[in-house]
């Protein structure tokens, strides 16, 4: 899970281990935080971040709390790919939902972005963000996770989120 990790957020494809230590730990720095918004990479949540969801992830079912895991705006799907791997190498039978309108970042409601959320509606993310559903299904087959515990759940969450909440506490 650690190789998957390092391979979702493309900090083993950028960081070279064999140059200078320095030069690595400041590579490795920005992936580990989620710093760095890969172009190659599936998330940019960042490694810290994803063996957290490892994480929780057992110590859910070590507290048998039942449910399944939903990430709502899965942008290429990397935090969904991960914790699916865990699911299924640690078989705990749970689902999980990706949820996303597929279609980018909806527009905002008029008067409503601060100063600084201005660059999330500029044309250069909204092109990045808006990764469909048949990209995010091939990354899963990319990285070798299975599909079988996953679903899809397209739309705005306004409208979709609340249709899933049965389904959720599965």
């Amino acid at each position: 899970l650690n190789l998957l990790a390092s391979v979702l957020s493309s900090s083993s494809l950028v960081c070279d281990p064999s140059v200078a230590d320095e030069a690595y730990l400041r590579c490795m720095r920005g992936f580990r935080f989620g710093e760095n918004w890969p172009d190659l990479g599936v998330t940019m949540a960042g490694l810290k971040r994803m063996h957290n969801l490892k994480q929780l992830l057992l110590q859910a079912q070590s507290n048998n709390v039942g449910g399944s895991f939903v990430e709502a705006g899965v942008w290429r799907g990397g935090m969904s790919i991960f914790a699916a791997a865990v699911v299924e190498a640690y078989g705990l039978g749970r689902k999980v939902f990706l949820c996303d309108s597929f279609e980018g970042l909806p527009k905002p409601r008029r008067g409503s972005l601060r100063e600084d959320e201005k660059y999330y509606v500029s044309p250069v993310a909204s092109a990045m963000f808006r990764e469909g559903q048949q990209e995010v299904m091939e990354n899963f087959r990319m990285f070798g996770v299975s599909l079988d515990n996953v679903s899809f759940i397209p739309g705005l969450f306004l409208f979709s989120l609340p249709k899933l909440r049965d389904q959720l506490i599965q």
